[in-house]
Protein backbone atom coordinates (compact mmCIF):
# COMPACT_ATOMS: atom_id res chain seq x y z
CA UNK A 1 0.00 0.00 0.00
CA UNK A 2 2.81 2.39 0.88
CA UNK A 3 4.43 1.79 -2.52
CA UNK A 4 1.13 2.55 -4.23
CA UNK A 5 0.73 5.76 -2.21
CA UNK A 6 4.28 6.79 -3.04
CA UNK A 7 3.62 6.10 -6.73
CA UNK A 8 0.47 8.26 -6.70
CA UNK A 9 2.34 11.08 -4.98
CA UNK A 10 5.22 10.91 -7.44
CA UNK A 11 2.85 10.88 -10.41
CA UNK A 12 0.80 13.74 -8.99
CA UNK A 13 3.93 15.77 -8.27
CA UNK A 14 5.17 15.28 -11.83
CA UNK A 15 1.80 16.11 -13.37
CA UNK A 16 1.38 19.33 -11.40
CA UNK A 17 4.94 20.40 -12.25
CA UNK A 18 4.36 19.80 -15.97
CA UNK A 19 0.99 21.55 -15.92
CA UNK A 20 2.41 24.55 -14.06
CA UNK A 21 5.23 24.81 -16.60
CA UNK A 22 2.62 24.93 -19.37
CA UNK A 23 0.23 27.21 -17.47
CA UNK A 24 3.01 29.72 -16.89
CA UNK A 25 3.50 29.99 -20.65
CA UNK A 26 -0.13 30.47 -21.68
CA UNK A 27 -0.55 33.71 -23.63
CA UNK A 28 -3.90 35.27 -22.77
CA UNK A 29 -5.64 37.67 -25.13
CA UNK A 30 -5.91 40.23 -22.33
CA UNK A 31 -2.36 39.73 -21.04
CA UNK A 32 -0.95 37.61 -18.24
CA UNK A 33 -3.55 36.59 -15.66
CA UNK A 34 -2.98 36.96 -11.90
CA UNK A 35 -3.60 33.24 -11.40
CA UNK A 36 -0.49 32.49 -13.48
CA UNK A 37 1.58 33.79 -10.57
CA UNK A 38 -0.36 31.92 -7.87
CA UNK A 39 1.20 28.47 -7.64
CA UNK A 40 -0.27 27.78 -4.19
CA UNK A 41 -3.87 27.91 -5.46
CA UNK A 42 -2.96 26.11 -8.68
CA UNK A 43 -1.30 23.33 -6.69
CA UNK A 44 -4.33 22.85 -4.43
CA UNK A 45 -6.88 22.85 -7.24
CA UNK A 46 -4.96 20.52 -9.53
CA UNK A 47 -3.99 18.07 -6.80
CA UNK A 48 -7.60 17.95 -5.64
CA UNK A 49 -8.86 17.36 -9.17
CA UNK A 50 -6.41 14.49 -9.65
CA UNK A 51 -8.09 12.69 -6.73
CA UNK A 52 -10.63 11.58 -9.35
CA UNK A 53 -7.95 9.61 -11.20
CA UNK A 54 -6.98 6.04 -10.48
CA UNK A 55 -3.24 5.39 -10.33
CA UNK A 56 -3.23 3.86 -13.82
CA UNK A 57 -5.00 6.93 -15.18
CA UNK A 58 -2.49 9.22 -13.50
CA UNK A 59 0.32 7.32 -15.19
CA UNK A 60 -1.35 7.63 -18.59
CA UNK A 61 -1.99 11.35 -18.16
CA UNK A 62 1.60 11.88 -17.04
CA UNK A 63 2.67 10.18 -20.27
CA UNK A 64 0.37 12.51 -22.26
CA UNK A 65 2.06 15.53 -20.69
CA UNK A 66 5.54 14.12 -21.27
CA UNK A 67 4.80 13.47 -24.93
CA UNK A 68 3.29 16.94 -25.35
CA UNK A 69 6.38 18.58 -23.87
CA UNK A 70 8.62 16.56 -26.19
CA UNK A 71 6.51 17.70 -29.15
CA UNK A 72 6.52 21.33 -28.04
CA UNK A 73 2.77 21.36 -27.42
CA UNK A 74 1.12 23.22 -24.54
CA UNK A 75 -1.90 21.21 -23.39
CA UNK A 76 -3.09 24.03 -21.12
CA UNK A 77 -3.17 26.45 -24.05
CA UNK A 78 -5.05 23.83 -26.06
CA UNK A 79 -7.52 23.32 -23.20
CA UNK A 80 -8.41 27.01 -23.11
CA UNK A 81 -8.71 27.04 -26.89
CA UNK A 82 -11.13 24.10 -26.87
CA UNK A 83 -13.18 25.90 -24.21
CA UNK A 84 -13.63 28.82 -26.59
CA UNK A 85 -15.85 26.61 -28.75
CA UNK A 86 -18.47 27.09 -26.04
CA UNK A 87 -17.65 30.61 -24.81
CA UNK A 88 -16.86 32.34 -28.12
CA UNK A 89 -17.69 30.01 -31.00
CA UNK A 90 -17.19 32.61 -33.74
CA UNK A 91 -13.62 33.30 -32.63
CA UNK A 92 -13.02 29.57 -32.13
CA UNK A 93 -14.15 28.75 -35.66
CA UNK A 94 -12.24 31.62 -37.26
CA UNK A 95 -8.96 31.63 -35.35
CA UNK A 96 -8.48 28.49 -33.27
CA UNK A 97 -10.14 25.40 -34.68
CA UNK A 98 -7.69 24.87 -37.57
CA UNK A 99 -4.71 25.12 -35.18
CA UNK A 100 -5.90 22.44 -32.78
CA UNK A 101 -5.46 18.67 -33.06
CA UNK A 102 -8.58 17.01 -34.41
CA UNK A 103 -10.72 15.01 -31.99
CA UNK A 104 -11.65 11.53 -33.16
CA UNK A 105 -15.27 10.34 -32.88
CA UNK A 106 -14.16 7.79 -30.27
CA UNK A 107 -12.54 10.50 -28.15
CA UNK A 108 -15.55 12.80 -28.57
CA UNK A 109 -17.80 10.05 -27.27
CA UNK A 110 -15.61 9.45 -24.22
CA UNK A 111 -15.33 13.17 -23.54
CA UNK A 112 -19.13 13.47 -23.66
CA UNK A 113 -19.67 10.52 -21.32
CA UNK A 114 -17.14 11.71 -18.75
CA UNK A 115 -18.29 15.34 -18.84
CA UNK A 116 -21.93 14.27 -18.42
CA UNK A 117 -21.13 11.95 -15.51
CA UNK A 118 -18.99 14.61 -13.88
CA UNK A 119 -21.75 17.20 -14.26
CA UNK A 120 -24.35 14.89 -12.71
CA UNK A 121 -22.01 14.26 -9.77
CA UNK A 122 -21.46 18.02 -9.48
CA UNK A 123 -25.22 18.66 -9.40
CA UNK A 124 -25.71 16.01 -6.71
CA UNK A 125 -22.92 17.56 -4.66
CA UNK A 126 -24.42 21.06 -5.05
CA UNK A 127 -27.75 19.85 -3.65
CA UNK A 128 -26.01 18.54 -0.52
CA UNK A 129 -23.55 21.41 -0.12
CA UNK A 130 -25.05 24.53 -1.77
CA UNK A 131 -22.86 27.08 0.02
CA UNK A 132 -19.58 25.33 -0.74
CA UNK A 133 -20.70 24.69 -4.32
CA UNK A 134 -21.67 28.33 -4.87
CA UNK A 135 -18.13 29.42 -3.97
CA UNK A 136 -16.78 27.77 -7.11
CA UNK A 137 -17.63 27.64 -10.79
CA UNK A 138 -21.21 27.28 -12.06
CA UNK A 139 -21.95 23.61 -12.63
CA UNK A 140 -22.97 23.90 -16.28
CA UNK A 141 -23.91 26.35 -19.02
CA UNK A 142 -22.02 28.73 -21.28
CA UNK A 143 -23.22 32.13 -20.10
CA UNK A 144 -22.10 34.37 -17.26
CA UNK A 145 -18.73 35.78 -16.30
CA UNK A 146 -17.23 32.50 -15.07
CA UNK A 147 -16.70 29.41 -17.22
CA UNK A 148 -18.75 26.47 -15.93
CA UNK A 149 -17.19 23.28 -14.58
CA UNK A 150 -18.74 21.36 -17.47
CA UNK A 151 -17.14 23.57 -20.14
CA UNK A 152 -13.82 23.71 -18.29
CA UNK A 153 -13.69 19.93 -17.96
CA UNK A 154 -14.75 19.35 -21.56
CA UNK A 155 -11.93 21.57 -22.79
CA UNK A 156 -9.43 19.70 -20.65
CA UNK A 157 -10.65 16.24 -21.60
CA UNK A 158 -10.16 17.05 -25.28
CA UNK A 159 -6.41 17.30 -24.64
CA UNK A 160 -6.22 13.74 -23.25
CA UNK A 161 -5.19 10.71 -25.28
CA UNK A 162 -7.74 7.99 -25.99
CA UNK A 163 -5.98 5.69 -23.51
CA UNK A 164 -6.23 8.27 -20.74
CA UNK A 165 -9.88 9.00 -21.51
CA UNK A 166 -10.77 5.30 -21.54
CA UNK A 167 -9.00 4.76 -18.22
CA UNK A 168 -10.67 7.78 -16.62
CA UNK A 169 -14.06 6.56 -17.82
CA UNK A 170 -13.38 3.26 -16.08
CA UNK A 171 -12.55 5.21 -12.91
CA UNK A 172 -15.97 6.87 -13.13
CA UNK A 173 -17.74 3.56 -13.70
CA UNK A 174 -15.90 2.03 -10.74
CA UNK A 175 -16.92 4.93 -8.49
CA UNK A 176 -20.56 4.48 -9.54
CA UNK A 177 -20.46 0.76 -8.75
CA UNK A 178 -19.04 1.57 -5.33
CA UNK A 179 -21.64 4.27 -4.66
CA UNK A 180 -19.05 7.04 -4.56
CA UNK A 181 -19.29 10.58 -5.87
CA UNK A 182 -15.97 11.48 -7.51
CA UNK A 183 -16.76 15.19 -7.41
CA UNK A 184 -17.37 15.02 -3.67
CA UNK A 185 -13.96 13.38 -3.26
CA UNK A 186 -12.37 16.23 -5.23
CA UNK A 187 -14.09 18.84 -3.06
CA UNK A 188 -13.17 16.95 0.12
CA UNK A 189 -9.52 17.17 -0.90
CA UNK A 190 -9.92 20.88 -1.66
CA UNK A 191 -11.56 21.58 1.71
CA UNK A 192 -8.80 19.74 3.59
CA UNK A 193 -6.13 21.62 1.64
CA UNK A 194 -7.67 24.88 2.87
CA UNK A 195 -7.52 23.76 6.49
CA UNK A 196 -11.02 22.34 7.04
CA UNK A 197 -11.59 18.82 8.30
CA UNK A 198 -13.68 18.25 5.20
CA UNK A 199 -16.60 19.57 3.16
CA UNK A 200 -19.08 19.38 6.04
CA UNK A 201 -17.05 21.76 8.18
CA UNK A 202 -16.34 24.03 5.23
CA UNK A 203 -20.06 24.20 4.38
CA UNK A 204 -20.99 25.02 7.98
CA UNK A 205 -18.34 27.71 8.48
CA UNK A 206 -18.90 29.32 5.08
CA UNK A 207 -22.64 29.51 5.81
CA UNK A 208 -21.89 31.36 9.06
CA UNK A 209 -19.83 34.04 7.32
Amino acid sequence: MKTCENTREQLTEGIVAAEWFMFDKVNNIGGRADCQDDFATFNIMRRSFLEAFGTDTLALYAADLKQALEEGRNLITEKYAYMMEFTNKEYFDEALKSQLPGISPENEELVGKIAESFTQCEKAFAQKHPVFSASGRPVSGTGGDMVSSEVYLTGELKTYSRETLASLWQDFLKSEREGRNIVEEIHEATARAYGYSGVEEAERKMAEE
